[in-house]
Parts: C-alpha cells; structure tokens; sequence
C-alpha cells in the first residue's frame, strides 16, 4: 500500500466540483432571468432591477468562465503537482476570479433593492432612502475589496510571477478587509430580507400573493448565511503557498 509524507498533500483535483457547481447554477440563473425579461417585455415592465439581475448574470457567467479556464490548468489542485508552466497561468487566473464574484454579490444585492423600490413605491421616503444607502454602501464597500486584490502587489503582476524588485504588502491586508466586506455583505442580505416584510403585509393584495412575496424576497437570509460561511474561509487568502487548493472553499461558497 501506498503512503504518503505528512508533509506532502494528495494529489487530487477538486476543480470537477468546482466548475459543476458554477455550471449548474448559471444555466439555472440563465434560464430564469430569460424568463423574466420575457415575461416583464410581454407586460412592458422592465425595470432597474430586471437589467441590474442580468449584468450580474453576466458577471457570474465571466467568473464560471475564467474558472473553468483555471481548472484546466490545474486550478483547485495543490501547486505542488501542477508543471511549473501552468503556475503562472493558474495563479493570475485565481486573482482574475475574484474581482468578478465580489462584484456579483454587490449587484445582486442592488437588484434585490430596486426590486423592493419598484414593490414598495409608496412607502415613506426614509425607507426609500435607506435602500439607496444600502445599494451605494454595499457597492463601494465590493468595489474597495475588488481593487485592492490588484493593488495589494507593485506592478500587480507580482501576485502571479516573480518580478525583482517587486513589493506587497502583507497578506493580512486583503484578508483582513475581505472578511469586513464579506461580513458586510451577509449583514446586508439579511437586512434585505427582512426589511420589506411588514411593508408587504400592509400591502392591498391577497394573503397569498402577500405570504409568496415574503418568502421569496426572505431567501436573501439564505444568501447571508452562505456569505458567513464563506467570511470563515477568508482566512485562507493568507496563504498563497498553496493558494489553488487553499481557496477553494472560498469559491465554492460564492458559488
């Protein structure tokens, strides 16, 4: 039987489930936004909200991509087994991902808001006001986080190749300021699921139609308890020895 050093990993690759994850959920979320503009063209009912879903969709849609392009070159795997042409390609790879799926949770959430603009119209202008505070807040705090994946390394290329005289700063930095934003995110989403539930009980419409929409704007706890989840793995952006390996529970709860 085979054995194996404590000190070297297996050799597995993890990037199958990686990219059925990201594949299932795209053609899912494509499908229904699909259904949704068919749906809101047939009324004339397009909105903020319907062309905020769909530039998120693309957004998911470029990250699927880029990923799948990583785990052909081995992402999701341990550096250690990967050919040392490959590392480069993988590495910057990595980093690409990330900007889009940070930014696809700020989207998300912004359609979500001008969702529940459009269904509480009514509503006093302080709520109004705090759902556009929510939107401005939650995207500059991703954009922040976005930006400074790159600008954490002089010239950024560092971050995927040796460059001499390169400087970055310590990884606590990017790590630091991604468990904020992502604790950020999962505040936001419960806030937004719950906000417009006594809102809609007010509303003049049947108990029915009441009870759906407050399921269905209510999933966003869902989505804040995975970006929880997801706020403990942060952790692992410290650890660019093995970086492949060492975000992959980080992408797989984006996803």
């Amino acid at each position: 039987m085979a054995s194996y050093s404590p000190t070297i990993p297996l050799n597995e690759n993890r990037g199958p489930q990686l990219l059925a994850m990201y594949w299932t959920e795209c053609t899912v979320v494509t499908i229904i936004v699909a259904l949704r503009f068919y749906c809101r063209i047939k009324i004339k009912g397009l909105g903020l909200d319907d062309w905020t879903v769909l530039f998120t969709t693309v957004l998911s849609l470029v990250l699927a991509g880029l990923a799948t392009l990583a785990v052909a070159h081995g992402g999701a795997r341990h550096l250690y087994y990967l050919q040392a042409s490959d590392i480069s390609s993988v590495l910057k790879l990595n980093w690409m991902i990330q900007p889009f799926g940070i930014m696809a949770l700020a989207t998300a959430k912004i359609s979500v808001a001008f969702t529940m603009l459009r269904i509480i119209s009514s509503v006093n202008i302080w709520r109004r006001r705090f759902l556009y505070f929510c939107m401005i807040s939650t995207f500059l705090t991703c954009a922040v986080g976005a930006i400074l994946t790159f600008v954490q390394c002089n010239p950024p290329r560092a971050l995927w190749t040796f460059v001499p005289g390169a400087t970055c700063w310590n990884p606590r930095v990017q790590s630091n300021y991604a468990i904020f934003s992502a604790s950020y995110n999962s505040f936001m989403d419960i806030i937004l699921a719950l906000l417009p539930i006594p809102i809609i009980w007010k509303l003049h419409m049947t108990l029915q139609k009441r009870i759906g929409l407050c399921i269905l704007l209510g999933l966003g706890i869902l989505a804040g308890i995975s970006a929880a989840i997801k706020t403990s793995k942060l952790v692992d952006l410290r650890h660019r020895s093995d970086l492949t390996w060492a975000t992959f529970d980080l992408f797989a709860w984006t996803a």
